[in-house]
């Protein structure tokens, strides 16, 4: 009755410009009216959708919608998305997190056990995936450790050296003798983790067999040379020694020569 107008639950379809016009027999009037608003607070109401995520405490969403994550691993990533919605209505941004470190991985792990021939070539693999990329190092028999730098080592301690550790990660060995038979471990590691390969390598020998075995008498002339052709092989290869059978004790007048292919 006094010309005030009041619009409840006020919506984006009521903003516009209103004019207050008044008039009777004698004229009339208009005036912009001054418009003074009473705003309630609306709470705004800020949801974290996280795909593929189960609940973990290391990750928190606080008070003013900022969603944190501790400890970052290969598990957080993915999709995230910000929902804010009140009473007009909403409204979302969606986040993807690629995380850039991954920890140190050996992919395929070779058998425990390997077998190799004596005198034959040993070769293990240990390709290894993460980043940053990581380092691969080997665990010889011995306690030793080499790497990809450590390439052919020769008269390193004891022992000479026969092996190579490629860029790979492969490690690799020539002409295999009984000292390499043990435990290898490959180790693979980076700034956010590590991973090992154990491998047990047995060198496979054969028993020693005399070639050619004959019974043959050989008859020769007083005061002449003679050759017994007496040949073997197997893994190591076998040392060869002629006895004479007919004394039990040698003179010391008799001399036996063993040649490199086993004649006396």
């Amino acid at each position: 009755s006094n010309g005030t107008l009041i619009i409840h639950n006020v919506l984006p379809l009521d903003q516009g410009q209103y004019l207050c016009s008044v008039q009777n027999l004698y004229g009339e009037d208009k005036i912009v009216p001054r418009i003074t608003w009473k705003c309630t607070a609306i709470k705004i109401i800020i949801i974290f959708m996280i795909l593929y995520f189960s609940y973990d405490q290391r990750i928190k969403v606080s008070a003013n919608g900022t969603l944190s994550i501790v400890s970052v691993t290969e598990k957080d990533e993915g999709e995230y998305l910000c929902v804010v919605r009140n009473k007009i209505g909403d409204d979302f941004v969606p986040f993807k997190v690629s995380v850039m470190a991954k920890p140190a991985k050996i992919e395929q792990k070779t058998e425990a056990d390997r077998k190799v021939m004596y005198g034959g070539n040993l070769k293990v693999d240990c390709v290894a995936s993460g980043l940053p990329d990581p380092k691969i190092q080997w665990a010889l028999p011995d306690g030793t450790m080499i790497n990809s730098v450590m390439k052919s080592e020769r008269n390193v301690g004891s022992r000479s050296r026969r092996y190579v550790v490629f860029d790979n990660g492969t490690l690799f060995f020539n002409e295999v003798g009984m000292h390499e038979e043990g435990d290898y471990t490959c180790y693979a590691e980076n700034q956010v983790g590590k991973d090992e390969m154990k491998v047990h390598v047995k060198v496979v020998a054969d028993v020693p067999v005399i070639a050619n075995k004959t019974n043959n008498v050989i008859r020769v002339l007083y005061g002449e040379s003679v050759s017994l052709q007496c040949s073997a092989k197997g893994e190591p290869t076998p040392l060869i020694l002629c006895l004479q059978v007919k004394h039990c004790a040698m003179s010391k007048d008799t001399i036996l020569q063993k040649l490199g292919m086993g004649f006396m």
